[in-house]
């Protein structure tokens, strides 16, 4: 009886102990952060209008796997634009699948809203066709994309909020934005993969020293009708260019020596093409060091 006893009263200490280490346990453990999970939305997002896209932005999507669309694009209404001026209500958005496009939206002014923006992991960046629109710094944020199209903004003076972007693995397109100065927001680029860079109908370019960290164009590079144009300083790091270079009609341009260090050290597959620039040197040109009027 006294050892069942003893036995009994053991097992209690014992049962005692173990609960005391649980809690204890327990405690421990509660000062773990344990990170939210992203919410997800499946598929395409289309949004056409300023209710579509502030009833969108109520659901606090993190990551679209899909396209998103801002805008409109009808071709049966050619005419028809959006009545969308304000982005802030899909601030948290962080990543978008398949690529963004903001398209022909005449009262949007800047793209404030998509600040979260880090990743466009299979997809184009496309900004097209906004007649007010002056600002893209929202984008900082923004570190990858397959490719990027800035078309048809004639209010953008800048293209500043790129900076995070080093590589496109496609092309660059920027064009017809009448009133574009600079494209200092492209200085982190260093490589152009897959495809062509290009530049074209931006009247009032002065510069491309945003380019000053290129090393690399997998293909193609067009650089045409930019009428103010002097130089091609920015190029001056261009290591390698897959195919051909075509610089035409650029009316004031007469230096061409950004480019010396690629016929100089760098590799340059294909052809040198000049036409309608205010100097148009060929390629024995640049060879000899006559770059320049």
């Amino acid at each position: 009886m006294g050892n069942s006893r003893l036995f009994r009263n053991t097992f209690s200490i014992l049962c005692l102990v173990l609960l005391v280490i649980s809690c204890s346990s327990d405690d421990d453990n509660s000062g773990e952060i344990i990170a939210p999970q992203p919410k997800v939305f499946e598929g395409d997002v289309v949004l056409s209008s300023q209710s579509e896209v502030d009833d969108f932005g109520t659901n606090g999507y993190n990551v679209i796997d899909g396209f998103l669309f801002i805008g409109v694009n009808n071709p049966s209404s050619p005419d028809q634009t959006t009545d969308i001026s304000d982005l802030s209500a899909l601030l948290s958005i962080s990543s978008v699948q398949y690529g963004v496009t903001v398209y022909n939206n005449p009262l949007l002014n800047n793209l404030e809203g998509l600040n979260s923006l880090t990743y466009i992991n299979g997809g184009a960046l496309k900004i097209d066709s906004n007649e007010s629109l002056a600002s893209i710094n929202a984008l900082t944020g923004l570190v990858s994309f397959r490719s990027l199209e800035i078309v048809g903004n004639p209010m953008l003076l800048n293209i500043n909020g790129l900076e995070g972007v080093q590589s496109s693995r496609e092309s660059i397109i920027i064009s017809d934005n009448q009133g574009l100065l600079n494209i200092d927001g492209l200085s982190g680029l260093r490589t152009v993969g897959g495809e062509f860079l290009f530049i074209a109908d931006n009247e009032s370019l002065t510069n491309i020293d945003g380019l000053s960290n290129l090393e690399n164009v997998d293909r193609d590079i067009v650089i045409s009708s930019n009428i103010e144009l002097a130089n091609l300083n920015g190029l001056s790091s261009l290591e390698h260019v897959g195919e051909d270079i075509y610089i035409n009609f650029n009316d004031g341009l007469i230096n061409f020596c950004g480019l010396e260090n690629l016929f100089m050290d760098g590799s340059l597959v294909g052809s040198f093409n000049t036409l309608g620039n205010g100097y148009n040197p060929t390629s024995d040109d640049m060879i000899n060091g006559d770059c320049s009027l």
